[in-house]
């Protein structure tokens, strides 16, 4: 591995495992007593072969046999401890991730939102935190774990014989070999993985969403299952080369640490003709070997889980550098216009919005009309700040230019109800966003019933009705509402058109709504922005 790749593991095991100090230091401890008490029994054969066996001494076997038994025990008892801390730490750092990923979300430029569905970064915050936690502690652990094997077994090794435990480190060059010249490669296909399979759970959910539309459309089931099998190909043949890739490394691996026991045998025959090792000797060795040969053979599996690792923290740094804090260096604490100076929108190759001037004044009405896909909430998202013009320029208060503005404050003299309706996943916490008791009372009224119900449990009026009873709730200077009165009958149309009007205009503040139809506006004299669908390609 290079450096940088070294750099950004150890940085990320700081970052999210060691500043648990007292979990790592328990889980620490209890490896070594757990490495420690491996030693013992093999030196304990050697004196029961050497030493009672030719007495023939029945009790002392017998106390060596429960000596044994009790040392067995309590390795394992500290096994399980180093288990169980273990897993607290994954929990603590799949917690600090997992909240960093989802706040960091919220900095990702809209742009980059709308390529990709729900299902993407559900797995890119939740799954791939998951994937990290497991890796990144396992790999601890295990290296951690071999390395105290090793540094205990090469002592009690070496005084054993230091003949044989020198012939052990013969096969070392080999391990490096093949190494350097496998773990780039495994890397590398790891970290294609965890892309198709973030692809494969985006499209799966897509796929999950589309039920109705899959019964409902008579090709619909098999253009369905084309795709998710072409997707499920794509993430199967990816995985398939991974494990093709490392099962490979592992088995030259195989090879050499299956030739090291039979190489170390007869060397040790060798020193028992010779009158340099007792036969007790050589089997404790032989079995005291394997914490010095397991180290050297799963040294390919700590590289490989190693490489693994540092493929998940690269994809997590990737989706790290989506996040940027769009915080202009300016602030300002009320918005009196909102002013579009030749703007132009381009979006996936193609101009929704080009050339559009229009002038917002706070205190007036306005409605904006227009074909389907002639950009109206894209204007709405633009003029939120969720987009920034791919030419011309939005101007606040005649003055300061939106892309020089804190997002933040600015967004906070706005108030947007979206269509279709977007709120938050539970209805209890919706109802904390409104603020105001008239409306709130209103809002309690709509989800009698359902207050621990999820909001996508609600039916379109009443989402729509929640929706703008939320905005309005909102002291804000500009009032924003995509198509407010969709999925409501007469009656209510005249409560909620009623409602907005009070709010707005007639306390001075702005209102823009996206409107399909006139719904009898004339009568309070708006103005209208028309805009037309354009075709024409960037």
């Amino acid at each position: 591995m290079k450096k940088g790749r070294y750099a950004l593991y150890w940085e990320y095991l700081k970052r999210y495992s060691l500043t648990h100090k007292t979990l790592f230091s328990f889980m620490f401890l209890s490896l070594i007593f757990a490495t420690v008490l491996q030693i013992p029994v093999p030196l304990l054969y050697k004196k029961i072969i050497d030493d009672i066996l030719p007495k023939k001494e029945v009790m002392l076997l017998f106390k060596f046999g429960l000596l044994v038994l009790g040392i067995v025990f309590l390795r394992e008892f500290f096994n399980y401890l180093s288990r169980i801390y273990a897993r607290k730490l994954k929990n603590k750092m799949y917690f600090t991730l997992t909240k960093e990923l989802f706040e960091g979300f919220f900095h990702i430029p809209y742009r980059k939102i709308k390529t990709s569905n729900a299902g993407y970064f559900d797995s890119r915050i939740f799954e791939e935190p998951k994937n990290l936690e497991q890796a990144l502690t396992e790999s601890v652990v295990f290296t951690l774990k071999l390395v105290l094997i090793f540094i205990f077994g090469l002592v009690v090794c070496f005084h054993l014989s230091w003949r044989l435990t020198l012939a052990i480190f013969i096969f070392v060059p080999f391990y490096y070999l093949m190494n350097g010249l496998s773990s780039p490669y495994i890397r590398k296909i790891a970290v294609k993985r965890e892309e198709i399979k973030a692809r494969l759970r985006e499209y799966a959910i897509g796929s999950l969403n589309a039920y109705k539309i899959v019964l409902a459309i008579r090709d619909g089931m098999r253009i369905i299952n084309n795709s998710i099998q072409r997707h499920l190909n794509q993430f199967l043949g990816i995985r398939y080369k991974y494990d093709k890739a490392s099962s490979l490394y592992n088995g030259l691996y195989e090879i050499l640490s299956d030739g090291m026991p039979i190489v170390i045998f007869f060397f040790g025959i060798y020193e028992i003709i010779h009158g340099r090792l007792t036969i007790g000797g050589l089997v404790a060795f032989t079995e005291l070997m394997q914490y010095v040969n397991m180290p050297l053979q799963h040294f390919s599996d700590i590289i490989i889980e190693i490489e693994t690792t540092v493929g998940i923290i690269t994809r997590i740094e990737e989706f790290k550098g989506m996040m940027k804090k769009d915080r202009g260096q300016k602030s300002i604490d009320n918005v009196e216009s909102i002013e579009l100076e030749n703007i132009g929108i381009n979006f996936d190759g193609k101009k929704i919005i080009d050339n559009l001037s229009f002038t917002f004044q706070k205190g007036k009405g306005y409605i904006i009309k227009g074909d389907n896909g002639a950009g109206k909430s894209t204007l709405l998202d633009t003029i939120l700040g969720f987009y920034l013009p791919d030419k011309g320029k939005i101007v606040i208060n005649k003055q300061v230019d939106i892309k020089d503005i804190d997002k933040e404050h600015y967004r906070r003299r706005l108030s947007i109800a979206f269509f279709p309706p977007i709120l938050l996943p539970l209805n209890k916490e919706n109802i904390e966003l409104v603020k105001d008791e008239e409306l709130l009372k209103i809002a309690k009224e709509i989800i009698k019933g359902k207050e621990d119900k999820m909001f996508s449990e609600l039916s379109a009026g009443e989402k729509q009705k929640l929706n703008i009873l939320i905005s309005l709730s909102k002291d804000a200077d500009f009032y924003l509402f995509d198509e407010p009165f969709s999925n409501m009958d007469k009656n209510a149309i005249l409560t909620f058109k009623d409602l907005i009007l009070k709010r707005t205009i007639k306390r001075g503040k702005g209102l823009v709504m996206i409107l399909h139809q006139d719904y009898n506006m004339a009568d309070y004299n708006f103005d209208t922005l028309y805009l037309e669908k354009i075709t024409q390609e960037v």
